[in-house]
């Protein structure tokens, strides 16, 4: 491995460690108005997953809910209850967990 390469990797490995660091990860849980079929959830949960800073979403269809835990630098209230919004429901936090 030349001087370059080493070079190259070190560096990539400290932005990583680096990003990792920069990550504050939250959890919410929200209430979903509307939601009353697995289509629904299904819809929900798929449009939550792709937000970028998303990193894991559960739906609970029985009892209306969506628990997510994002970045909280990348994502906020605000943009969880429109990305459930585009898709008619209406998303009302409940609490952080």
């Amino acid at each position: 491995m030349t001087y370059h390469q080493k070079s190259c990797v070190i560096e990539v490995d400290y932005m990583n460690r680096l990003s990792r660091r920069s990550k504050k990860m939250k959890k919410a849980e929200y209430d979903v108005l509307g939601m009353h079929c697995v289509s629904c959830s299904m819809g929900i949960s798929n449009i939550l997953k792709k937000t970028k800073g998303v990193s894991e979403v559960n739906v609970e269809l029985g009892n209306s809910k969506v628990f997510i835990t994002y970045d909280e630098n990348a994502v906020d209230d605000k943009l969880i209850v429109n990305q459930v919004a585009r898709l008619g429901y209406k998303a009302v936090k409940s609490k952080e967990l």
